[in-house]
């Protein structure tokens, strides 16, 4: 090829094109290299990685005990429940108490019913109770009362540090009358224990404690409504039998047919479960 031939050549070729694309896949070679400039979401989770979640059935021995992380939330929590945020770990133990105070709750014990200490009313039975129960209590554990009588279902007292003036103040006051509202309480309740619950960042523990005279019920949707959320619940009965519809609903059922009954029972929701030993 003449020297001529082979200017022109040069010229019709386009070499500012080729160097062009020769930086950028020198630029692209290099960056492959480098981690990834892409963003990334970060994704937090409800539970923190040291707490364990409790078996749909409510509290274990191992989940109650107080030196081991309690039950976080165990499944699904209550609605707008799950957007509060944890708190610090802390291992106090929180008893919510549903007091029925229903009309029933207002007539006499009965012949053979709380027969070692007469009162004029199971309610009256009940107060005298919940005011020993109280002055006995430990200082590691909050207290909530929720009660429904004449007719008026409320909480008396939110959940925390139990002061013992104010809960003598809230007993004496209650007035037997009206309807069960069992339902509606023991839900109410469990959705403040699973607050709490998020307040101590799943660590500690966490009951509800149920004073009733009330056959009738079965408390079937109330006590699934708890058990999916790992709160156990302990009802005391007033007289209503071992062969009561709920016995087989609740984490823990007993009827108490005598007033030192009652305070034992009442005593017994905050008893240590035994240890837990892993099988094998």
């Amino acid at each position: 090829m003449s020297k001529r031939s082979r200017r022109s050549c040069c010229r019709r070729f386009p070499w500012p094109v080729f160097i062009v694309i020769a930086v950028v896949m020198a630029v692209h070679d290099w960056d492959d290299d480098r981690p990834s400039r892409r963003r990334t979401v970060k994704v937090e989770h409800d539970l923190p990685a040291s707490a364990p979640v409790a078996p749909p059935g409510g509290e274990t021995a191992a989940s109650a005990s107080t030196n081991v992380p309690a039950n976080a939330l165990a499944n699904a929590p209550a609605a707008g429940l799950d957007r509060e945020p944890f708190g610090e770990p802390s291992l106090m133990r929180n008893l919510y108490l549903v007091v029925d105070a229903s009309a029933s709750m207002g007539g006499e014990p009965g012949r053979h019913c709380l027969a070692d200490r007469p009162f004029p009313t199971k309610m009256a039975a009940g107060q005298a109770a919940l005011r020993t129960f109280v002055e006995q209590l430990p200082d590691d554990v909050n207290l909530g009362l929720y009660v429904f009588d004449r007719d008026v279902p409320r909480q008396l007292l939110a959940l925390g540090e139990a002061d013992h003036a104010a809960w003598r103040a809230a007993v004496d006051g209650i007035e037997a009358g009206g309807r069960a509202h069992l339902e509606k309480a023991i839900r109410f309740a469990v959705d403040r224990l699973v607050e709490q619950r998020r307040r101590q960042a799943g660590y500690g523990e966490f009951r509800l404690l149920l004073l009733t005279d009330e056959t009738s019920h079965d408390l079937r949707d109330a006590a699934a409504y708890a058990a999916r959320r790992g709160i156990p619940v302990y009802a005391v009965g007033l007289c209503t039998g071992a062969a009561h519809p709920m016995a087989d609903r609740v984490y823990s059922y007993r009827s108490a047919e005598r007033f030192a009954d009652l305070l034992l029972e009442l005593e017994a929701s905050l008893t240590p479960p035994p240890p837990f030993e892993p099988a094998g």
